[in-house]
């Protein structure tokens, strides 16, 4: 009897023995599986941290390229409207070509060299590759339109996917980007078709839109707007963009100017018994 008690005895210190190595090897692998949990989630998170800030950079990137795209996409299309002597159809469908592959009808553009949204889009890749990680940008149409007569917005929408090599974190979203552009300084491309290029008019706002003085009728201000084509608004006129495209309809943001017929006399072009308004001088219909 004595025998079996001490046996019971040594079962049972054997059994807590047990009990406390499993329970200390057991603390071991969470303490160990709570750590490489930690480390990772560590790594995760950083990894994520670095990614989106360089989705903000891109996002930055984008509004200063979008202005550099619409700009020379701009003086593209006025050097192929001087040199082909014609207004340009489907200017919206041109325009997004321009912007988006930098080509006229499939055709490279030297303006537009390292500037189109594919150029800049393969930039933003290459950047991303030093950091691990993978950006594909794809553009999914541009438009640009008037919000005031003095200005264009510029707008891209593209679809961003941007992963990491690892697949630690990715975005996929749809983006719009804006961007407005001054017209200021830019040529209006009604005088170059309609001088055959040889009178350029570059838009210039009118300080003062008084042309007459009333009290003593002096019209010195209208000579200086007409000596110089300056331009003021005018919802009878075509805006900036329809200016491209030939089209002469009114626009709430159009705007227009005073055709100096003495410079079209000097280039020996046939002048025309018409108003000298821009929009009712050079309508043809």
């Amino acid at each position: 009897m004595a025998v079996i008690q001490k046996m019971n005895k040594k079962s049972m210190i054997f059994t807590v023995f047990a009990i406390l190595l499993v329970a200390v090897l057991i603390a071991n692998v969470s303490l160990l599986s709570r750590t490489d949990y930690m480390q990772k989630s560590f790594v995760t998170s950083s990894r994520v941290t670095t990614m989106n800030d360089f989705i903000l950079s891109v996002h930055q990137d984008a509004q200063r390229n979008l202005m550099i795209s619409g700009y020379r996409a701009i003086i593209t299309l006025q050097r192929y409207i001087a040199v082909n002597g014609v207004f340009v159809t489907n200017f919206s469908d041109v325009f997004q070509e321009l912007v988006v592959n930098g080509s006229i009808n499939g055709v490279k553009e030297d303006i537009m060299e390292n500037a189109s949204i594919n150029d800049w889009a393969f930039r933003m890749n290459n950047e991303a590759e030093k950091l691990n990680i993978n950006v594909y940008i794809t553009p999914r149409n541009v438009r640009v339109y008037h919000k005031t007569p003095w200005k264009i917005t510029i707008e891209l929408n593209a679809t961003m996917n941007i992963t990491d090599f690892n697949n630690l974190a990715c975005w996929k979203y749809d983006k719009v980007f804006q961007k407005e552009v001054d017209i200021i300084s830019f040529e209006d491309p009604i005088y170059t078709v309609r001088s055959y290029n040889k009178v350029t008019n570059i838009i210039s706002r009118a300080n003062n839109t008084n042309f007459v003085n009333k009290t003593n009728n002096d019209t010195s201000v209208l000579y200086l707007a007409l000596n110089n084509s300056y331009y003021i608004e005018s919802s009878n006129a075509p805006d900036f963009i329809s200016r491209f495209s030939g089209n002469f309809s009114a626009s709430q943001y159009g705007i227009t100017s005073l055709v100096d017929l003495l410079d079209f006399s000097r280039q020996n072009i046939e002048l025309l018994d018409r108003s000298v308004i821009d929009y009712q001088y050079f309508n043809t219909s």
